[in-house]
């Protein structure tokens, strides 16, 4: 792809920024419940029916505590992934968990990830409720590079990057 076609294609991603941002904060304004979604007893197949989906969608995702954006997330898979968040058992399937409980903890801090869920599970389980409390807004997106640029521009315009540290691992 020539310098021309990749400054095109950015910029033709980039356009579609405000308006995705606009229908993400309209949904804000009327968010859904984390565990309506997700809680227990409600399978991606229930939850899917609740928001009136055939299928899983790609997607971004903002969770809200307190009518505050919190965190902004993407997925290929938006429902499961939210899923997750609040039934996963480990810091890989509810990584958001992980990070709040690490956050909440001051000691071991070299401890691996998996050493830490083991050790402190309260700590994990309280993230985990404290997420399933949260409100949740969404906005589909199917072009995979528009979906994790755009995860990094809402996440800087929700200013979530408490959450959001985007660090590689």
């Amino acid at each position: 792809m020539s310098g021309e076609m990749k400054e095109k294609r950015f910029n033709e991603l980039s356009n579609s920024f405000s308006k995705l941002l606009k229908e993400l904060k309209d949904f804000m304004k009327a968010p859904s419940d984390m565990n309506h979604l997700c809680g227990e007893g409600t399978g991606v197949q229930t939850a899917l029916k609740l928001i009136n989906k055939d299928n899983d969608f790609p997607g971004c995702y903002v969770m809200i505590e307190d009518g505050q954006p919190f965190y902004v997330g993407i997925s290929k898979r938006v429902i499961s992934r939210l899923q997750n968040h609040v039934k996963g058992k480990t810091h890989n399937s509810s990584s958001l968990a992980y990070n709040i409980a690490r956050k909440n903890v001051s000691e071991d801090k070299d401890m691996s990830r998996a050493d830490f869920v083991e050790k402190y599970p309260n700590e994990f389980n309280e993230a985990i409720k404290r997420i399933s409390e949260m409100k949740i807004a969404w906005v589909k997106i199917e072009d995979p590079i528009l979906l994790y640029v755009f995860e990094v521009y809402a996440a800087i315009e929700l200013e979530t990057l408490e959450y959001n540290s985007f660090e590689t691992h």
